[in-house]
């Protein structure tokens, strides 16, 4: 299985131009810190390195991002269908 973290950090993935991780060690710990899965020690270095480090604060930034958007459409997608009294079946609003 691939580390999607090590690879951004490292090969400059996720359009943020030609940025590379300064400390790959410490950006393949972007993803966990994103979703909230460190420990509070690993959470303070891996800001420290955040600091300094524009291709990683340019990833969290674009994560931000879609996540926003990703939320904006589930609220859109969840106010256009209504379940009815009948769990079998979707009533379509607004089509």
């Amino acid at each position: 299985m691939r580390n999607l973290s090590n690879d951004i950090a490292t090969q400059g993935g996720s359009g943020s131009g030609d940025l590379v991780c300064i400390d790959p060690v410490e950006g393949a710990s972007l993803y966990d810190y994103f979703n909230g899965a460190l420990e509070p020690d690993d959470v303070r270095r891996f800001e420290r390195h955040l600091v300094s480090c524009a291709k990683c604060e340019a990833v969290i930034s674009q994560l931000d991002r879609m996540m926003g958007i990703l939320q904006e459409e589930e609220v859109f997608d969840a106010g256009q269908q209504k379940i009815s009294d009948d769990p079998g079946s979707m009533i379509e609003l607004g089509a």
